[in-house]
């Protein structure tokens, strides 16, 4: 945690992994000790350094701690702030820091169970990669990454601009103006080329669903729903269907990040809505 007599550091790097269903996040952190020896009559004192304390997301999971050669550290998870949506990881330095001396430390975890319908607060698969990335509130600078394979773009403006590079067969996105206090960004990036296309025709009208690679249990539901129930909606509020070309129903776990079930975008005529299998929100 906190300590006026450390200056801090870490370089957050949010990978993401379809083939797994998760993203790996990795911190190299940077640890300098700030307390100068102090002389009296009694002696010389000098102050030093064992360990210190980041704080990750309660859901972080196969977390290590190693030194930069990939050497493991020993440390600590302290629950005390679970409920508050985090853990404590006390870690310890491979040896003790005097004033001056830095110690650089790699932390990684995961982000736990990312498929659909999953407890986590994340959802990774070929078509989308849905998740939040903070950086721990004690720190004094960050910077935050976050790599994708190429043809992830970000979606759902008003989340935060990033730069936008590509390496090699892969993308970087670079959060700039990164608060050092507390960083926190609700990622929502997608690659529709991936995404599982089905057309529906109901009552003359034209739908069409578009799901994630594999959840079929999802297109399913939504495409039973629509079909059996849609001219009875359409009945019972007594207008007429409101599109005039194709409606897109789009399985998305960006509402979900900001406290909505879906939403609706009249100038492309596409709602998007998560992977709960709810008929009441489809309706």
């Amino acid at each position: 945690m906190e300590d006026p007599d450390v200056n801090t550091s870490a370089a957050y790097v949010y990978r993401v992994d379809p083939a797994a269903g998760t993203v790996v996040a990795t911190i190299n952190l940077a640890v300098t000790a700030g307390k100068a020896s102090r002389t009296s009559v009694a002696g010389v004192y000098d102050y030093y350094f064992t360990g210190y304390g980041l704080l990750v997301p309660v859901e972080a999971e196969h977390l290590t701690v190693t030194d930069q050669g990939g050497n493991p550290l020993s440390f600590e998870v302290d629950r005390t702030y679970e409920a508050d949506g985090f853990v404590l990881v006390e870690l310890a330095f491979r040896r003790n820091i005097f004033n001056g001396q830095t110690a650089n430390v790699v932390v990684s975890y995961s982000l736990g169970d990312a498929k659909p319908r999953s407890d986590s607060l994340a959802r990774v698969n070929a078509a989308y990669a849905g998740f939040e990335a903070w950086t721990s509130p004690d720190l004094e600078t960050a910077t935050v990454t976050i790599v994708t394979p190429l043809g992830f773009e970000q979606v759902a403006a008003g989340f935060g601009s990033m730069d936008v590079t590509t390496q090699g067969e892969e993308l970087h996105f670079v959060a700039p103006d990164v608060d050092p206090e507390f960083y926190w960004e609700v990622l929502s990036l997608a690659r529709e080329s991936e995404l599982v296309a089905q057309d529906l025709e109901v009552d003359g009208n034209a739908i069409r669903l578009k799901a994630w690679p594999g959840d079929q249990d999802w297109s399913d539901h939504v495409s039973t729903t629509v079909a059996q129930h849609l001219p009875d909606l359409i009945d019972t509020i007594g207008l007429e269907w409101p599109v005039p070309g194709r409606l897109t129903i789009i399985e998305s776990f960006t509402p979900y990040l900001t406290g909505y079930g879906g939403w609706y975008d009249s100038s492309t005529e596409t709602i998007e809505i998560g992977d709960e299998l709810d008929q009441h929100l489809v309706f």
